[in-house]
């Protein structure tokens, strides 16, 4: 849940697809959900200050019969910026992937963490309120992820509403979530190929698609990011990436939906970034 600092869409309206297109068996949605508003939009320059308010939901597993419950992960904050943070940079790359080892992950920037006031959002199955924490310096929400399942629901439109304070305006911001992550192959029934592999899914309403590949046990991760149309070939090249004794991978598929607001004033800039994803530890590498 890095804060992103580029790639954003500003802007709303549906995202209609095509006649709906079996994908592994699983229909393409015609309509990728409600209309979104403008009410927000970025205008002009970004101002030092900014924030993050990033959402994701995983369904990951271990065995081929089995998921692990949903996970979520959760950030809030509004930060002030003295020197902004810079975006990771692989070292190596090949096609749309790229190689990244810890020194490649770029750097947090120097800030000033700032309380925006109460922060609600509704919409999902249950309205969450994030108050900000000065001793973690961020947001906490209530209630907490463990004691809910879901952050939203399928086709719903979010909305996210700040009440501001002395430093940062009030913002209300409206945003379709991603489409569940289905009808990815391989799973742990099938394997990637070490002379070049393609990955499948299930298209929906993402911005984009981001693929993430690890090795068991290594901080190292290879990131390969698309448009969501539902296949993403990976070159040999890629998987020449990884150790000769390296057996199996995990393999994270992930839809990402952003969107950037402006507050009233005093202005900051937010990044909203919702992410559905699905994970397999342990898929065979031949």
């Amino acid at each position: 849940g890095g804060f992103l600092l580029d790639g954003s869409i500003a802007g709303g309206g549906s995202v209609v697809f095509p006649d709906a297109v079996a994908v592994g068996g699983i229909p393409v949605p015609a309509d990728a959900g409600p209309v979104e508003s403008d009410a927000g939009a970025p205008v002009g320059p970004a101002p030092n200050t900014r924030g993050q308010l990033f959402f994701r939901e995983a369904l990951n597993s271990h065995d081929p019969a089995f998921d692990d419950a949903p996970a979520k992960d959760m950030q809030v904050y509004f930060r002030d910026y003295s020197i902004l943070p810079t975006d990771a940079a692989p070292s190596q790359t090949a096609g749309p992937c790229g190689f990244y080892s810890v020194r490649d992950l770029g750097d947090g920037g120097l800030f000033s963490a700032i309380d925006a006031g109460p922060i609600t959002l509704t919409g999902g199955p249950q309205d969450l309120v994030f108050s900000y924490d000065p001793g973690l310096q961020e947001y906490s929400s209530l209630p907490v992820p463990d004691d809910f399942l879901y952050v939203w629901n399928a086709g719903a439109l979010l909305d996210l509403t700040g009440v501001g304070s002395p430093t940062i305006g009030g913002f209300s911001r409206d945003m379709v979530p991603p489409l569940d992550m289905v009808g990815v192959s391989p799973d742990l029934n099938g394997a990637l190929q070490r002379g070049g592999s393609t990955v499948t899914w299930a298209p929906g309403n993402g911005d984009t698609i981001r693929i993430t590949l690890r090795a068991p046990r290594s901080t190292d991760q290879v990131i390969c990011e698309t448009t969501d149309t539902g296949s993403l070939d990976i070159p040999a090249a890629v998987f020449a990436w990884f150790p000769a004794a390296a057996a199996t991978l995990n393999l994270d598929v992930t839809r990402i939906r952003l969107r950037e607001f402006d507050t009233n004033a005093p202005v900051a800039r937010g990044t909203i970034t919702l992410e559905a994803a699905r994970g397999y530890e342990g898929i065979p590498l031949q």
